[in-house]
């Protein structure tokens, strides 16, 4: 119960007691699947792949998606952000419609984390989604959003780089 008070994290449930009154217990958390053990590979297999055609969680929404700290379950799809700035521990995800959503999270962590994801650092308190750029000139790059970001001199050869230029 404690999982699914605190996460949205889609979860399997898996006991050695197959009693009704486990079982229903394990009913009301709403997991998104059983296994009573002993059990092989086949059945684990099973249940999980079931858990990810099922599951919206596990879908390419969510996994594009970060969840923001306040507490309403908020999910921001990050192919929505055109660029991010930093203050200490603080970043600020800007979207395309120019709303800002704060997360907290330093600037490294964020670029470790969802590099992937096409966001390159391009200044020491800025990095921006490559699919966000519209052009750009020695100083600054300006985003499809209409947003001007500046442009680092310590980051402009890593950012042509990664624009495939040379």
């Amino acid at each position: 119960q404690t999982i699914k008070e605190s996460s949205d994290t889609p979860f399997i449930f898996i006991t050695a007691n197959a009693e009704d009154a486990t079982m229903y217990r394990a009913m009301a958390c709403r997991p998104m699947g059983f296994l009573v053990k002993p059990f092989d590979e086949r059945n684990l297999r099973g249940v999980v792949e079931s858990t990810f055609a099922v599951s919206p969680l596990l879908s390419d929404a969510y996994c594009n998606s970060i969840r923001l700290p306040n507490g309403d379950r908020r999910r921001i799809d990050l192919r929505e952000i055109t660029h991010v700035e930093t203050s200490h521990v603080y970043c600020d995800l800007f979207d395309k419609q120019g709303n800002r959503h704060t997360l907290r999270m330093p600037l490294a962590e964020f670029l470790t984390t969802y590099a992937w994801m096409g966001f390159c650092q391009i200044h020491k308190r800025f990095a921006v989604q490559f699919s966000s750029v519209r052009a750009y000139s020695r100083t600054e790059i300006a985003l499809h959003s209409g947003a001007t970001v500046p442009l680092g001199r310590t980051y402009v050869v890593n950012f042509r780089e990664k624009m495939g230029e040379t």
